[in-house]
């Protein structure tokens, strides 16, 4: 850890100081940076889905608002803090000597974060990293979710295939009744979704 930390540091020394990894992740910031310093969870969604847009550097920056370890300086640079280390969001440079001022999104507005984050990793290679994204969004999901939530139906593993195909049921029930359900997705499904999809 501390080796790939004086490896940032040396290469924020070479590189200039106007690089930008992600100008697509800087436009974003320098458009909404007053409602990244204060947020509101009515009005934030279109905002996350920006930033994730942006790719991986928008992914952790959005990982860092939900977490409150992200942070702003007076020149409107974004970092994202872990203990005294600071990086910068867009260019994933370190920044020695940082001060900034920590933002800490409400629970609401971390609410709509972490869902949308969720709904990303419903693909994830990883089983236990789709469990975790499904057990969030089964905590609470927005309408806009729903059709990521069918784009992911179709899942290796029967029990989440079946556990999300139960999921996009109930928020097709909850937020799109005039729809009919995207299930079955696949064949991967056990054979306990008779029980699953029944009418009650």
């Amino acid at each position: 850890m501390i080796r790939h930390r004086l490896l940032a540091c040396a290469l924020a020394l070479i590189l200039p100081w106007s690089a930008q990894a992600n100008p697509a992740l800087q436009a974003v910031i320098d458009a909404n940076l007053d409602q990244i310093e204060r947020p509101s969870r009515q009005t934030v969604g279109p905002l996350v889905d920006q930033i994730a847009a942006t790719g991986p550097e928008g992914l952790a920056m959005l990982q860092a608002w939900a977490d409150r370890s992200l942070g702003l300086t007076e020149t409107g640079q974004v970092l994202i803090m872990d203990d005294d280390a600071a990086t910068d969001a867009v260019t994933g440079d370190a920044v020695a000597g940082a001060d900034p001022r920590m933002l800490r999104p409400n629970s609401g507005v971390r609410g709509v974060i972490e869902a949308a984050l969720a709904a990303g990793a419903l693909t994830d290679p990883d089983p236990a990293r789709r469990a975790a994204a499904l057990q969030s969004l089964e905590r609470g999901a927005a309408p806009d979710q729903l059709p990521l939530l069918r784009a992911a139906l179709d899942d290796p593993d029967p029990v989440l295939a079946a556990r999300k195909a139960r999921l996009e049921r109930l928020l097709t029930i909850q937020h799109d009744p005039t729809a009919p359900p995207a299930w079955p997705p696949s064949r991967n499904l056990p054979a306990t979704w008779a029980s699953i999809s029944a009418p009650p």
